[in-house]
């Protein structure tokens, strides 16, 4: 099962390279591949099933998904608010299973540092 999850939004106070964006850890979770894109001014966030991106991603107006860049090398321009998006692929056989955020290093002045953003989600079995 493949998910677009984007439950961040960030802003860098300076100028900021963005060198991973991942979830925490978690069994049966694979990051297929992660990005950011200028938040819309009617920024959304949320997890939507399927890949590739469904419609309500590429053609709403809450995410500038045609926008997007790899996360992974992304130079953030200071004081614009951005959407950080991850294909996760989830396996069934793993079910239930959850992840409790969105891990990112960056490298702002030379330094290099790691966030996460606590988020916790549950991926369930059908019922």
């Amino acid at each position: 099962m493949d998910y677009v999850y984007y439950p961040v939004m960030i802003k860098a106070s300076s100028p900021v390279t963005l060198d991973s964006a991942s979830v925490t850890y978690a069994d049966g979770v694979q990051v297929a591949g992660s990005w950011v894109a200028p938040a819309a001014s009617t920024a959304g966030t949320g997890t939507v099933e399927g890949w590739p991106a469904p419609a309500i991603l590429t053609q709403g107006s809450s995410v500038q998904w045609s926008k997007r860049v790899p996360a992974a090398g992304a130079a953030l321009t200071p004081g614009t608010w951005y959407n950080v998006f991850l294909h996760l692929r989830v396996y069934p056989d793993a079910l239930p299973l959850k992840t409790d955020g969105v891990a990112l290093t960056l490298t702002a002045g030379g330094t290099q540092h790691s966030i996460v953003w606590v988020d916790h989600v549950t991926f369930k079995k059908a019922c």
